[in-house]
């Protein structure tokens, strides 16, 4: 999810996930598309490449990123992201449930992850303070409110809705649990399935993808807090974003196949690292 956004380095203990969350993934529903078409949930590990959209044309292109999903059951997993300039061995990682006890069902993000060469993994968990539901053509939907992410264990994130039938809007407020003074915003507004091409594999595929137009705000390096992704509105008072006025600032597209991070492009959608022909399935 961000991923790419997130270096931090705050001291903190190795959290273990609650197993009380683990869901049973939701059962499939013949007449609508569901999100485990499009993220590995209890999917057999695999590994795939990002290239930059530039290079697909060359004979070895410079490899940007590459993902790895581990799965761990009952509808948990991790997602390893791995970077050139990252230290020899190291890895990034995020924890992700599924939760269906809420009124919708959920894929959550639970947890960042650190995994330096020859050291013990250490979770770095995340809670929401807030967070807010919109439907396209709907009324927004606290879901704090309205009791669903306290059915969902109280911890992480809804990332994505189960059900991809549509056009929705999800906004949270939240903070890493082992110091909470770090905050974070997260905006993105969720649609699909669409049908893209995905011009770096060769030769190119036509694929079903889901498409997530994001923003991301965190005070995690500056005190006042930073736009990372696009930008927004900011209270003076609190010193947090206000959800207001919001610019997105990149795109990703989650791909069939159960390949997340299939394409990530520019806020209008024009796409800049895509997988090449080097995914491993």
């Amino acid at each position: 999810m961000r991923i790419l956004l997130f270096a931090f380095t705050a001291f903190c203990l190795l959290a273990k996930p609650d197993p009380g969350l683990a869901q049973r993934v939701p059962d499939a529903k013949s007449n609508q598309a569901q999100l485990g078409s499009f993220w590995p949930v209890d999917a057999a590990s695999k590994k795939w490449t990002l290239i930059s959209a530039l290079d697909r044309i060359k004979p070895q292109p410079r490899i940007l990123m590459s993902v790895t999903n581990e799965p761990v059951g009952n509808g948990t997993f991790i997602l390893w992201f791995s970077k050139p300039e990252f230290a020899q061995g190291y890895r990034n990682g995020e924890r992700y449930r599924v939760c269906s006890q809420s009124r919708t069902a959920w894929l959550y993000f639970d947890s960042y992850i650190n995994a330096p060469a020859g050291s013990p993994a250490v979770d770095r968990p995340v809670q929401s303070d807030k967070i807010i539901y919109t439907p396209a053509g709907g009324q927004a939907v606290d879901l704090l409110a309205n009791g669903d992410y306290a059915r969902c264990g109280g911890m992480g994130q809804p990332y994505l809705m189960w059900a991809v039938d549509g056009t929705y809007r999800i906004q949270v407020w939240g903070h890493m649990v082992r110091n909470p003074k770090f905050r974070w915003y997260w905006d993105a507004t969720v649609s699909g399935p669409e049908y893209i091409t995905t011009e770096c594999s060769d030769p190119p595929r036509r694929e079903s993808a889901i498409r997530v137009r994001e923003a991301w705000w965190s005070n995690f390096h500056e005190v006042s807090g930073k736009w990372t992704l696009g930008s927004g509105g900011v209270s003076a008072a609190e010193m947090l974003p206000t959800g207001e006025n919001i610019l997105y600032g990149r795109t990703v597209w989650h791909g069939a196949h159960q390949i997340p991070y299939l394409m990530i492009g520019d806020p209008i959608g024009r796409p800049r690292w895509c997988v090449g022909a080097y995914l491993a399935r």
